[in-house]
């Protein structure tokens, strides 16, 4: 029995915490169509009002003045589709998505089906906000949904995805690739 596979993270953006253009760059490394710079990511991330690393600061304000729309299309566009790739065509973005208390966001649906949603979240906790990040698969992908987890895990460190590695583990089709990969005697 297969069921689809959603990620959902949440990332602090304080200041200086976390460099979410690193996190959204490894993070979706595994699509070739959004496999793209940190200055792509870092541009949307400016348009969504989201801060960057200094080192990113030109970009994160170019996003600034270029808006959402034209943010994610520049990303999209930048997106070299892989040799061999079966997908030649790129990820399609738009402004979105209408979550409910999301300040502004976009969306990107990759040649494959896969949605990506990304958006503002206002934290209730503190006064900085968080940049939520969605992946829904249309199919059975555990293999993509655990490269997804590894790009998060080596931008942002295991602990701020191990809840989500764990749920992964205890899918069914987690365990199963674990066996196949390693044995039954890690589980």
């Amino acid at each position: 029995m297969h069921h689809m596979h959603n990620i959902n993270i949440n990332i602090s953006s304080r200041k200086g915490q976390e460099d979410l253009a690193k996190a959204l760059q490894l993070g979706m490394a595994p699509f070739g169509s959004l496999s793209v710079s940190r200055e792509a990511w870092a541009k949307v991330l400016g348009a969504l009002g989201l801060p960057v690393f200094s080192y990113l600061a030109e970009a994160g304000r170019q996003g600034q003045e270029m808006g959402v729309a034209k943010a994610v299309q520049a990303l999209a566009e930048e997106a070299v589709p892989e040799e061999g790739d079966i997908h030649l065509q790129r990820a399609l973005a738009e402004e979105g998505p209408a979550n409910d208390g999301a300040t502004a966001g976009a969306c990107f649906r990759t040649p494959g089906g896969v949605l990506v949603e990304v958006w503002v979240q206002e934290s209730d906790k503190a006064c900085h906000d968080q940049l939520a990040v969605a992946v829904r698969f249309n199919r059975d992908s555990h293999q993509a949904s655990f490269e997804v987890l590894a790009g998060f895990a080596s931008a942002l460190g295991v602990k701020a995805v191990m809840h989500l590695i764990q749920e992964w583990m205890a899918s069914a089709e987690g365990r199963a690739e674990i066996v196949e990969r390693y044995g039954d005697g890690v589980l």
